[in-house]
This record gives structure tokens, C-alpha cells and sequence, in this order.
């Protein structure tokens, strides 16, 4: 019973570490992409 409970816990925790490496993944992406469209609109209404 011991080991089977050792793998749950090590399984929880491997799903949980996943979620939060792809949750902060999409953060950082998406804080990266609103930077790069602010950019983007800057540089072309400094143009205009």
C-alpha cells in the first residue's frame, strides 16, 4: 500500500508542476505578446 500511495503523491505532483510550469508558460507568453503589439502600434503611429 505504501509504494502505490508514494506513486500517487509523486504523480499528483508531477500534474501539478506541469499545470503551473504551462500556466506560467501562457503568462509570460501572452505578457509577451501585448508588449510586442503595443510596440508594433507605436512604431507605426510614429511613422504615420
Amino acid at each position: 500500500m505504501t509504494p502505490a500511495w508514494a506513486f500517487l503523491i509523486l504523480a499528483a505532483l508531477i500534474v501539478v508542476s506541469a499545470g503551473a510550469l504551462s500556466w506560467a508558460g501562457a503568462v509570460r507568453r501572452k505578457r509577451y505578446y501585448e508588449e510586442f503589439i503595443l510596440r508594433k502600434a507605436k512604431r507605426t503611429g510614429g511613422n504615420q
